[in-house]
């Protein structure tokens, strides 16, 4: 497709048509606060910010959940080893953790 006014920022077209950017987008937002939704058109010069921060968020929320995970499962790990040791059939693999 053939933009017509393609990278003319100063009179912005404000739509990606034939006769339009191929930088003008329409993408719909969330408040997180309220889950409202609006749809925002923009250049995604202007928009870029925005997503990278969003990015950013979403990727620092990844690694904060696979560290809370492997948390919980090294907990439940100690848990088990010290309930096994506890209940142990055989002296040699009794807890020595307050032997002399």
């Amino acid at each position: 497709m053939a933009y017509r006014n393609a990278w003319k920022c100063r009179k912005c077209p404000q739509s990606n048509g034939e006769d339009g950017c191929p930088a003008w987008c329409e993408y719909v937002e969330t408040n997180p606060s309220t889950g409202e939704e609006k749809l925002t058109k923009e250049c995604v010069f202007q928009a870029l910010p925005k997503f990278l921060v969003h990015a950013v968020a979403a990727a620092n929320q990844a690694a904060q959940s696979a560290d809370s995970h492997r948390n919980e499962v090294l907990s439940a790990m100690a848990l088990a080893s010290r309930h096994y040791l506890k209940h142990a059939p055989s002296p040699a693999l009794e807890d020595r953790s307050n032997a002399p």
